[in-house]
């Protein structure tokens, strides 16, 4: 008979179980101590050619903002060039069009234009060379520009061919790019 009893009384008390119901939220506490300071970003690093510069805010906050080639005297940024290396690469605005354009029948003299006011000179263009599946790509060549007028007739490279494509509009702005060897520019590694 005692041994019923037990019985019951544990049956009794599991059946009788609740899930613990929270309550309302009680009223916010006083803010605790500051924290200690995290830990400081990597701090960017002069080498012997490319230093970093920044903007400093009225609030003593400083932020990276470019990087300066003192050896070329430009901004650069680092971008896959067409060596498949990271490198420095002159930064400035895409103002200027590379339609697979070229100036010479056997399209060796690439030819960029653009249609906009340049109200200053420039100095390089661009073409951005794809990659294939098994390169990262876009990879980036880099050319020093030679304003020009108008080439008499545009030559268009397609599928390893150099085609006529007519006569280039003489109411754009033109220039003759001459390719830089990626070698003449910082190469860096991502850490």
């Amino acid at each position: 008979m005692h041994t019923r009893l037990c019985s019951s009384v544990l049956l009794a008390t599991a059946l009788s179980c609740e899930v613990p119901r929270e309550g309302p939220e009680g009223p916010k506490g006083p803010a605790g101590a500051q924290g200690p300071q995290g830990p400081a970003g990597m701090p960017a690093m002069a080498g012997s050619r490319l230093q970093p510069r920044s903007i400093v805010g009225a609030d003593g906050s400083r932020v990276p903002f470019s990087i300066w080639d003192s050896q070329r005297k430009e901004v650069c940024r680092f971008v896959l060039a067409e060596d498949q290396k990271l490198r420095c690469l002159p930064a400035f605005e895409d103002v200027l069009i590379f339609d697979n354009l070229y100036g010479d029948p056997a399209c060796a003299d690439p030819v960029f234009y653009t249609s906009l006011p340049i109200p200053c000179p420039l100095a390089y263009g661009r073409v951005k060379i794809a990659g294939t599946c098994d390169e990262a790509g876009p990879f980036e060549a880099v050319f020093a520009l030679t304003k020009i007028g108008a080439p008499g007739t545009r030559y268009i490279s397609s599928g390893g061919a150099c085609i006529n494509g007519g006569p280039a509009n003489p109411a754009l702005a033109w220039w003759k790019g001459t390719r830089i060897a990626p070698t003449e520019f910082v190469a860096g590694t991502a850490e």
